[in-house]
């Protein structure tokens, strides 16, 4: 697996005993065309020696205006009405909202929402949330509750195949390639899939698997929700019931999980 660097997706920034402002600025839409947008607005705080220590910017959409939020430290500098009004004043600007810390050197932006991917809403678990649905659960339920789990990820992954399956027009290639950069752009681990259509089967590896991280030091492997996504999603590649069996796993002190995939009788939810 080749080296990844870490993305952090919060829209806030902490520096404890500084004055962190964010100007929320909405742009026009014809400012996405303009090669200098971003360039003449840093300019504004580059002039008035003001830092920028963080950036976040809407993704673009043709004909709909865009937004962009500007964390700066302006500990030192001029106050933060007279920034906004000199953002103001420029052409594509539409409007400038201030966001002042929430409390000292936390400053979030309140002002992006909903959280969307593809235009779709979207809802961010950190650790602390789905370690309290996975490994919470099973503590409480036993075993009880694993097949539940597996029938859940496998609704899930036969969705997906569906939603880019619609994507891609239904080429398998670019379903596949979609799938594996959906499964790491989401946070859930980093996928190598590798199929072999004329078989039927397929090996699929996962790198930092978040469910399986959870349980290390078991004796044996531990996946049941990634277990059914990869079961239904190959479910939806193959054009038939497929089931995944994880052989190695990072639970059990392996380097990575890896899951085979083959033709199944069992009973399928969907």
């Amino acid at each position: 697996m080749r080296r990844m660097g870490k993305h952090d997706v919060g829209r806030y920034v902490h520096m404890p005993g500084r004055y962190v402002v964010c100007f929320h600025v909405y742009l026009s839409p014809e400012a996405i065309y303009s090669p200098d947008t971003l360039a003449s607005i840093l300019n504004v705080f580059a002039e008035e020696n003001i830092p920028v220590v963080h950036l976040v910017v809407s993704r673009p959409e043709q004909g709909r205006p865009g937004e962009a939020a500007f964390f700066t430290d302006l500990t030192d500098s001029l106050s933060d009405e007279a920034v906004a009004e000199r953002l103001r004043g420029m052409g594509f600007v539409k409007d400038v909202k201030v966001i002042k810390p929430l409390f000292d050197g936390f400053t979030m932006d309140t002002l992006f929402y909903p959280l969307t991917i593809r235009e779709e809403r979207a809802v961010v678990f950190r650790k602390t949330m789905y370690e309290a649905f996975l490994r919470r659960l099973r503590e409480r339920l036993g075993t009880s509750q694993m097949a539940v789990l597996y029938h859940i990820g496998l609704e899930v992954g036969y969705a997906i195949y569906g939603e880019l399956s619609r994507m891609t027009g239904g080429e398998l290639d670019r379903i596949v390639m979609l799938g594996r950069e959906y499964f790491k752009h989401s946070g859930l681990g980093v996928l190598e899939p590798e199929l072999n259509l004329a078989r039927r089967r397929a090996i699929v590896r996962i790198y930092g698997c978040f469910e399986c991280e959870l349980f290390k030091g078991l004796d044996r492997p531990a996946s049941q929700f990634v277990r059914g996504m990869v079961s239904g999603f190959m479910s939806g590649v193959f054009g038939e019931k497929m089931f995944a069996e994880e052989i190695r796993c990072i639970a059990k002190g392996d380097e990575y999980c890896e899951f085979h995939v083959k033709q199944s009788k069992r009973i399928f939810l969907y």
